[in-house]
C-alpha cells in the first residue's frame, strides 16, 4: 500500500470510529477505485455496510478482505456474526472454526460459536465451547453468563460459584467482566432458590452499569413532545398511497422481554411472512431524512416533506427491510416483521412514509418484564434507560404515554397483543394477529420451534421449548423489590 492509501485509510478508519459512516464509505470507496483488493478498505466498508442494513453486501466485502489477508482475526469473528444474523448457522460456525486459527487467545470464536450451535440446537456442541472459551480466558465474563442462559451442567455446580466468587472478590475480571459475572450469579442463586443473593448480584450488575449510563429521559422527553406538536393529523393526511409499496412491514414494538421474539418466531412460520429481526432500517431512513433532506433533528422539517421525498423514504426503508430479511421480490405481497421494539416512539412517521405497515404493540405484565429486565444484560451505553429499576419505569412509562398517543391520533392503525395470551391461547392471540395483518390463517405459525429465524442470545433456549406460562406472574412476589420501579411508572398512566 502506498502512502496516499496509507492516510486515506487511517481517515477513512478514524471516520468509522467515530461513527461518520458516510465519510467511512466515501474514503473506502476512494481507495478500492483505485486498489479493489485493498483490505483494510475492504474490511472498513464491509463494517459500514453491516451497520447500514447491508450484511450481505457485508459480507461478501470482509470475505474478499480476509482472501487477501488472513490473518484478521477479529473480522473472521465479524463476518461470523453477519452470518449468525443472517440465520446462516452453519456458515458462522465453519466461519468461527476459522479464527480459532487466528488466535493465540480465541476465547470470543468460542464463546460465538457456542451461541451458533446452541441456536441449532446442538447444546452438547454448545457447552464443549464455552468450556473452552472459559479455559483460553478465565476472566471471560460474558462465556459465564452464556453458561447459565444455555443451561451449562457446571453451572449447577458449587464449584462453578465459588470460582466465580473468588475472581470478583479478588479483582480479576475488568468492570465488563465483572457485571456479567454478577449477572451469571444472580442466575445461579435463582435457580438455587437463594433469592437474597440472586437480588445482592441483580444490584450490583446493574449499579455497575448504571454508573456509566448516558443521561437519556431529556433526549426522550423532547423528542416525545415535538413528535406529538409535528406528527399531526393533518401532516400525516400526506402519507403516500401505496403505490410504491414492494412489502408490508410488521413493526413489532413494545417493551424489552415482552415476548417480541417469541411472536416473531410465531409469525415467520407462516408462508407469507418473512423476518428481518431487530433491523435498524427505521433507524437508516431516518438518518437520511436527517442527513440529505431536512438537515434537521427528527422530527423537525417533516411538514416540509414533498410526496417525492416522502415516497423516497418508503423505498429506503423496504430495500434496507428486504435486505436485512433475505425477502425476495418474486412474490406480489411480501410481509416481513421488523421487531426493533424502540420504533414504538416513531408510529407516527411510520404512519407517514408506510401506510400500509402493520403495527403490532405487544404488552407484557409490567412487573414480570421489569424482572426480565433486570435479569439480563443490557449495555449501559446503547440502553441506558435500562440500567435501573427507576429508568426502567420511567422508560415503560414514557413509552406508554407514547403508544396511548398513536392508538389516540391512528385509531386501528395500531394492533394490541397480549404476551399472556399468546402463551395461554395462542391460536386465538395469533388468529387475531394474523386477521389484522391481512392474511389467511397459517396453523403452521403455533408450531413456533419449526421457524429458521434466528433468536436473539437472551431469548434462544427459550423459543427452542415448548411454550410455558411459568414466567407468567413471576414478578408479583418481587413487588418489593421492584418498588422503584413502579414508583416512576406512575401507576395512574396507561402502562406498556
Amino acid at each position: 500500500m502506498n502512502n496516499p492509501h496509507m492516510e486515506t485509510l487511517k481517515e477513512a478508519l478514524g471516520a468509522f470510529r467515530a461513527g461518520d459512516l458516510a465519510l467511512a464509505r466515501d474514503l473506502s470507496e476512494t481507495i478500492l477505485k483505485q486498489n479493489p483488493d485493498n483490505p483494510g478498505a475492504l474490511r472498513i466498508l464491509g463494517q459500514v455496510c453491516y451497520l447500514e442494513g447491508e450484511p450481505e453486501g457485508a459480507a461478501e466485502l470482509l470475505e474478499k478482505s480476509l482472501k487477501v489477508k488472513p490473518d484478521q482475526y477479529s473480522i473472521w469473528l465479524k463476518l461470523g456474526n453477519i452470518k449468525a444474523d443472517l440465520g446462516d448457522h452453519k456458515g458462522a460456525i465453519a466461519i468461527y472454526s476459522k479464527a480459532l486459527d487466528c488466535s493465540q487467545t480465541p476465547d470470543l470464536a468460542f464463546l460465538s460459536r457456542a451461541q451458533s450451535h446452541s441456536a441449532l440446537g446442538k447444546d452438547q456442541e454448545a457447552w464443549a465451547d464455552l468450556g473452552e472459551a472459559v479455559r483460553v480466558n478465565p476472566a471471560l465474563g460474558q462465556a459465564y453468563r452464556m453458561m447459565i442462559l444455555l443451561e451449562h451442567p457446571a453451572a449447577s455446580e458449587a464449584a462453578w460459584e465459588q470460582n466465580l466468587l473468588e475472581r470478583l472478590v479478588n479483582g480479576l475480571f475488568q468492570r465488563e467482566d465483572a457485571i456479567q459475572a454478577h449477572y451469571a450469579l444472580a442466575g445461579y442463586y435463582e435457580n438455587t432458590g437463594d433469592q437474597k443473593r440472586m437480588w445482592n448480584n441483580l444490584n450490583q450488575a446493574n449499579g455497575l452499569q448504571k454508573n456509566l449510563a448516558l443521561p437519556w429521559t431529556g433526549r426522550f422527553e423532547n423528542q416525545m413532545s415535538r413528535s406529538r406538536e409535528v406528527l399531526t393529523a393533518g401532516l400525516l393526511e400526506k402519507a403516500p398511497a401505496g403505490a410504491n409499496k414492494s412489502l408490508t412491514p410488521i413493526f413489532i414494538v413494545g417493551m424489552p422481554r415482552s415476548g417480541s421474539t417469541l411472536l416473531e418466531q410465531m409469525l415467520s412460520r407462516h408462508a407469507e411472512i418473512g423476518a428481518a429481526g431487530e433491523t435498524g432500517a427505521l433507524t437508516r431512513t431516518i438518518g437520511r431524512l436527517q442527513g440529505q433532506m431536512t438537515l434537521l433533528p427528527y422530527p423537525e422539517g417533516l411538514d416540509m416533506l414533498a410526496q417525492d421525498d416522502l415516497t423516497a423514504l418508503a423505498k429506503d426503508y423496504q430495500e434496507t427491510l428486504e435486505k436485512a430479511s433475505g425477502a425476495k421480490a418474486a412474490k406480489a405481497k411480501i410481509f416481513v416483521t421488523d421487531k426493533l421494539l424502540s420504533n414504538g416512539f416513531f408510529v407516527g412517521f411510520i404512519k407517514l412514509i408506510l401506510p400500509w405497515a402493520k403495527v403490532i404493540h405487544i404488552r407484557r405484565d409490567p412487573l414480570d418484564t421489569a424482572l426480565s429486565i433486570y435479569k439480563n444484560y443490557f449495555w449501559e451505553q446503547q440502553n441506558p434507560e435500562l440500567c435501573s429499576l427507576k429508568d426502567i419505569g420511567m422508560y415503560a412509562r414514557f413509552l406508554g404515554e407514547m403508544m396511548a398517543h398513536w392508538k389516540s391520533l391512528l385509531p386501528g392503525f395500531v394492533h394490541e397483543a397480549s404476551y399472556e395470551e399468546l402463551v395461554e391461547n395462542p391460536e386465538a392471540a395469533l388468529r387475531k394477529i394474523i386477521d389484522f395483518i391481512g392474511l389467511p390463517w397459517d396453523a403452521r405459525c403455533l408450531d413456533h420451534r419449526g421457524s429458521e429465524k434466528r433468536a436473539e442470545t437472551l431469548s434462544s433456549t427459550q423459543v427452542r421449548k415448548p411454550l410455558y406460562s411459568t414466567s407468567i406472574g413471576s414478578g408479583k412476589k418481587f413487588e418489593a423489590e421492584l418498588a422503584p420501579f413502579l414508583a416512576a411508572l406512575a401507576p395512574d398512566q396507561e402502562t406498556p
